[in-house]
């Protein structure tokens, strides 16, 4: 179970991950690891355990990775990951190999399982993976990504279901959601909260919304 907490609007500083040639050094007698971007600067660091790179010096060799850092070229903390235990070599496959999608690859990898993503004080771009994910937005107007149908169709796995604990119906903070599946939606605990249920059988719930509050949320964007 990954937790995601965001610093910054990841997505506006994708392309330094884009262009240039990332060099691997493995530190600390194999314990931490700094990929850098050698035209941009951007960089992510990784915490873990027995980590080895390989012959080609960009990638991991074997390895696990507990945690990782992504700044951009301007040395800013974007998102920092804490509770991980994935494979350093599949990691560094996922990353490098994406092409322009890589750190989006790299990021839907490690958020596979049951993960909770914390936003900013100001407006983002937060994405559920795979797994039951809890999303918090905690200020700004948010973009929640919910992707559960679609990782469902990678993972093989039916049934995840994602909460958003504070979505934000009007005003400054309202919160947006980008889904391209079609739902139904039903009152659960006790009318306090919505779930809105998909095809596939994944759902999402929004905490403190209720079925009403939310149908006039949604028709006003149909309007």
């Amino acid at each position: 179970m990954a937790k995601l907490n965001y610093k910054l609007y990841v997505s506006e500083y994708i392309g330094d991950f884009i262009e240039g040639n990332f060099n691997l050094t493995v530190k600390n007698n194999g314990k931490s690891g700094t990929w850098v971007n050698e035209d941009t600067d951007a960089r992510i660091e990784v915490t873990g355990t027995n980590l080895e790179d390989a012959t080609e010096g960009d990638r991991f060799a074997s390895g696990k990775i507990t945690g990782l850092k992504i700044y951009n070229g301007m040395d800013q903390l974007m998102l920092d990951v804490s509770s991980l235990k994935v494979n350093a070599a599949k990691l560094s496959s996922v990353f490098l190999d994406g092409g322009d999608f890589g750190l989006q690859d790299a990021l839907n990898f490690i958020t596979a399982g049951n993960d909770t993503v914390i936003g900013t004080k100001n407006s983002d771009y937060l994405y559920s993976g795979a797994g039951n994910d809890t999303l918090t937005g905690k200020g700004g107007s948010d973009t929640f990504v919910f992707q559960a149908y679609e990782m469902s169709e990678v993972e093989k796995k039916k049934g995840e279901i994602d909460t958003i604990t504070d979505f934000g119906l009007k005003g400054k903070e309202k919160d947006y959601l980008e889904i391209e599946q079609d739902f139904t939606t039903q009152k659960i605990n006790k009318n306090h909260d919505v779930q809105l249920n998909f095809e596939d059988g994944s759902a999402l719930i929004l905490e403190g919304v209720t079925k009403k509050q939310f149908a006039a949320y949604w028709d006003s964007f149909e309007q």
